[in-house]
């Protein structure tokens, strides 16, 4: 079996949740007997490189095919991430669609690169849930930005359908269950797991980790929260970059720091980006490791912390939840911070934490077998199948129509566009100064 993936992010490691998935399965699958070619390629990744990874050959969107698709979404500039994620979706289609023997397509939800395949009736194609755009909006949302969220929720319920979906897990498959009243399989990640579990202990006081992004629903508004219910006993340590706060430009860990000024900068201790060894390292040493995460799709840096037979406190908001539960880690509900707080100062006390029991339970060997099974059956189903409904597909395909944020302007009354551009220009002007 040949299977072809049209994937946002892969190797070199970016760092991001879709990468860390594919680099775990793809060589597991292509050690069973199944043939991976990867294509990558996004709004924001193009590349000219050829390369290969453990035997797998994997080929970049060169720029210039991405430029010459944007031509094509002209009339979707008023919100340019838009007008970019399809002129890339179709732009790997075009050049991938020449790759020969391809018995199935796998794409993801992020990027709307699965838009272009299923339009292709002669495609047999599985869409895996890591976490689109759409949902990401709603539960990270930037000021200015409502319109483009229900644009592409109106895009996702409309497309998404007539794809064969899968994720891995099952907080995600119960929302676009019901969102999309169709049955989302079900599979839980494959992971590898790191040969060496420990560490000699660093000369340093007991200290907590997060590792992610500082970013809403990442939640580190609610750690600090939930500490300022808890006696200041360890440090608290956050490793990941920094994200934007409502809008772009701004900074969310300079907004924590301001919102909680006793709490972040002091009691948690913001590191930004750490290369992944030293990261690595810093969950090794680490008492216990949190993932705080109001809403994530998985968060498949939970399963490292498993996987490092390390204590680990867990939301229910992350969809790695029910694995880590299952494997002895302590769960607990976002939306009551009390609860967090409870645990902190349990772990923080304690001298035998509950070792997770992940590395015992996890069977590799059944995962890719059901992994196989669904692809099987998702040959095996008749050729031809439903296209959407012409309005969305009208809105997703290349045009020549060319209005678009001009034509929404010539709308406008001369005085306010006037007016907007001097507010613009002043705002330009004052950053700088």
């Amino acid at each position: 079996m040949k299977i072809l993936f049209i994937l946002p992010e892969f190797h070199p490691h970016p760092g991001g949740g879709i990468a860390t998935f594919y680099l775990n399965l793809l060589p597991k699958l292509k050690a069973i007997g199944i043939s991976p070619v990867v294509w990558i390629g996004s709004a924001f990744t193009q590349g000219q490189d050829t390369f290969e990874y453990q035997g797998i050959p994997v080929k970049q969107l060169p720029p210039e095919n991405f430029l010459k698709h944007l031509k094509g979404f002209q009339r979707l500039n008023i919100y340019p991430d838009l007008q970019k994620h399809l002129a890339s979706a179709w732009a790997l289609y075009e050049l991938a669609s020449q790759e020969s023997g391809i018995d199935l397509v796998e794409t993801v939800d992020w990027g709307l690169g699965y838009i272009p395949w299923v339009l292709d009736p002669s495609r047999k194609v599985v869409t895996r849930l890591h976490g689109s755009i759409a949902q990401i909006e709603t539960c990270d949302p930037k000021a200015g930005m409502g319109l483009y969220g229900d644009i592409t929720r109106l895009v996702e319920f409309a497309t998404l359908p007539y794809s064969n979906l899968i994720t891995y897990s099952e907080n995600n498959r119960t929302f676009w269950e019901e969102k999309l009243s169709k049955r989302i399989e079900l599979i839980d990640p494959i992971y590898s797991f790191p040969a060496d579990l420990h560490e000699s202990e660093p000369d340093m006081e007991p200290y907590a980790l997060v590792v992610g992004r500082i970013q809403h629903w990442k939640g580190p508004q609610l750690l600090c929260e939930a500490l300022k219910k808890v006696p200041d006993q360890i440090k608290f340590y956050w490793i990941g970059r920094d994200t934007d706060y409502l809008k772009k430009g701004s900074s969310f860990s300079r907004y924590l720091s301001e919102k909680h000024p006793d709490i972040w900068g002091k009691r948690i201790i913001p590191l930004g980006l750490r290369p992944n060894t030293e990261t690595l390292s810093w969950m090794k040493n680490a008492k216990f490791g949190l993932v705080c995460s109001i809403w994530d799709m998985f968060n498949l840096t939970a399963l490292e912390w498993l996987s490092l037979e390390k204590p680990l406190i867990c939301s229910k908001g992350a969809g790695a939840w029910n694995i880590v539960k299952k494997a002895g880690g302590a769960v607990f509900d976002p939306n009551n911070p009390e609860q967090l707080a409870r645990l902190i100062r349990e772990h923080q006390t304690s001298k035998e934490l509950i070792v997770p029991t992940y590395r015992i339970q996890y069977e590799e060997g059944k995962l890719l077998e059901e992994t196989r099974q669904f692809y099987h059956r998702v040959l095996e189903k008749p050729t031809e199948r439903p296209m959407p409904p012409s309005w969305a597909i009208n809105l997703v395909i290349p045009s020549n129509s060319e209005s678009g944020r001009e034509a929404a302007m010539d709308q406008w009354p001369l005085r306010q566009v006037l007016f907007y551009t001097s507010k613009r220009l002043l705002k330009k002007f004052l950053r700088k100064k």
